[in-house]
């Protein structure tokens, strides 16, 4: 008799990751989330969430786990809703259930440049003094921003869909036997 063990998931996630803010761009309801990672972190350090799996089109068996926990658990959350006819032809519309993780990933990648090119994306800054330097306040400059801020982006297709979970998916573990980025 030949016993079939479930292939082993490597740690990868929210727990390993080094990013400042996530995104999850939630197709089905036409949403993006924007939230720190310190607080979803804290979120899942606070309570127990529920447990769920994901996976891959076209591979059997799970190829994650992680936690589903309610966008209003994670404090500073922002929501987008870009809705014109631009972006509903140039960006959701783009988006197919059946495409592959890899390329869904690629997809709300571009979507979330482009919202930061057009300047619609929340950015938390650590702000200093203000300048004290009098050439660049007759200039007109009062105060001087520099960020330097990581931020990971997942395509989390029904992130906040309430017909569903209504849940963002934190990943916390995963495999990857088609070796796609």
């Amino acid at each position: 008799m030949e016993i079939s063990q479930p292939p082993r998931l490597f740690e990868h996630g929210i727990h390993t990751e080094k990013s400042d803010i996530r995104v999850h761009v939630g197709v089905s309801m036409r949403t993006i989330f924007v939230f720190k990672t310190k607080c979803a972190l804290a979120a899942l350090d606070a309570k127990q969430y529920p447990r769920a799996n994901a996976k891959q089109p076209g591979v059997m068996g799970i190829t994650a786990t992680g936690y589903l926990v309610p966008p209003a658990d994670i404090s500073d959350m922002q929501r987008l809703k870009p809705q014109s006819d631009y972006f509903i032809k140039n960006h959701w519309l783009r988006f197919s259930e059946s495409d592959s993780t890899s390329k869904k990933g690629k997809l709300a990648v571009a979507f979330v440049c482009e919202i930061m090119r057009l300047g619609r994306f929340p950015l938390w800054l650590n702000i200093g003094d203000e300048t004290r330097d009098k050439e660049i306040q007759i200039e007109g400059t009062d105060i001087i921003l520099m960020a330097s801020r990581r931020v990971q982006v997942k395509c989390d297709w029904f992130a906040g869909d309430t017909r569903k979970s209504g849940c963002l998916y934190l990943q916390t573990a995963e495999r990857n036997p088609l070796k796609m980025v």
